[in-house]
């Protein structure tokens, strides 16, 4: 898992091009992962990424979905915990939280409230 050790500027810089570049693969395969956290990133034994967890997955045909999905508190984007139609940003917008957790070492919201 990504929390599992300290990383460097370089490290989280690598990392998370690769979470991107995962991410961007799945959308090109018409999949949206919806729940992009730290624990849902694995790194392979020579240290590159493989994401995890497609439980909360959706089919991309559309652009928008209105599917009631929460994710996880502080990675889901507002519009999933609102219930409203949500895009591809969803995961860009975990991949910013990511981002923010590795360099600063806690979440943006500890918050559950938007």
């Amino acid at each position: 898992m990504l929390q599992s050790f300290p990383l460097d500027i370089a490290a989280i810089k690598f990392l998370t091009t690769e979470i991107f570049l995962g991410t961007d693969f799945l959308h090109l395969h018409g999949i949206r992962h919806r729940d992009l956290k730290p624990e849902n990133i694995l790194l392979t034994s020579d240290g590159h990424v493989k994401i995890s967890d497609f439980g909360l997955t959706v089919d991309g045909v559309s652009e928008f979905t209105k599917d009631p999905c929460r994710g996880t508190s502080g990675y889901a984007h507002p519009e999933m915990i609102l219930g409203t139609p949500h895009g591809r940003a969803v995961d860009y917008f975990a991949i910013g939280v990511i981002l923010y957790n590795l360099l600063l070492k806690k979440r943006p919201n500890k918050s559950r409230r938007i």
